[in-house]
């Protein structure tokens, strides 16, 4: 759809169409490492977050809408290599290192997420989308605390707690 983008519409139109495939990949991750992790704490953990990117999701979505601009859902090349270098560890370790390995993961793609929300942000309100702004500081806000929960699930399944 976006060829080339000249406008700053058009590269919030474009992020948000990447922000809302990468959400798709990181609910899709989220529910594959509720099923590896070993207790149902950290499970908690991870379906808590997923039904947080589930509405994170429709924000995203409700921001395409406002903005006026069909979504792409350019696929998000970062997010799918998170998961593969996830996936791929996993295969590698010991089951006793699947949490961690699991949690380090779901911190990965929450860092990225706030970065992506944050930059956003400000795309948003340079353009005068006041209320695009405002659902994705929504979601960010949601980020920060899923990534300080999931840093805290860490550090006790190390024992540093």
């Amino acid at each position: 759809m976006f060829e080339n983008l000249t406008t700053p519409e058009e590269l919030l139109a474009f992020r948000l169409g990447s922000l809302l495939s990468g959400e798709h990949d990181s609910l899709d991750m989220l529910e594959e490492l509720q099923k590896i992790v070993s207790t149902e704490e950290l499970r908690s953990v991870f379906a808590e977050h997923a039904d947080e990117t589930r509405r994170q999701i429709q924000n995203v979505e409700r921001c395409l809408e406002i903005a006026g601009k069909p979504g792409d859902e350019s696929p998000s090349p970062t997010t799918a290599g998170l998961a593969k270098e996830a996936h791929s560890l996993l295969r590698k370790v010991d089951d006793s290192l699947q949490d961690a390995v699991a949690l380090s993961a779901g911190l990965e793609t929450e860092h990225l997420e706030i970065g992506t929300y944050t930059g956003l942000i400000t795309l948003a309100e340079s353009c005068g989308q006041q209320e695009v702004g405002d659902l994705l500081a929504a979601n960010l806000r949601e980020e920060v605390e899923a990534a300080d929960k999931v840093a805290r699930a860490l550090r006790k399944t190390q024992g540093l707690t």
